[in-house]
């Protein structure tokens, strides 16, 4: 399972669809400082962000919750 903290402008991008993929964007408050996984900008704490989560079960990689760790 890919994890990513991303700012504002990667969060709102479209990411190709592959078949078997999933992917789960979560819209929030970084709870600390971060810098974005795509572009290096960065997150201060208490800014607006996502965390997106990309996998595929049928390769044995399951989704599993994170996301309140990272961003409120």
């Amino acid at each position: 399972m890919k994890r990513e903290i991303l700012c504002l402008d990667c969060g709102k991008r479209k990411l190709p669809s592959y078949e078997g993929e999933h992917d789960k964007s979560q819209f929030g408050k970084a709870l600390v400082d971060f810098v974005c996984d795509q572009c290096g900008r960065e997150i201060p704490k208490g800014s607006n962000c996502y965390a997106r989560s990309i996998w595929a079960e049928g390769r044995g990689i399951q989704y599993y919750e994170w996301e309140k760790g990272y961003i409120g």
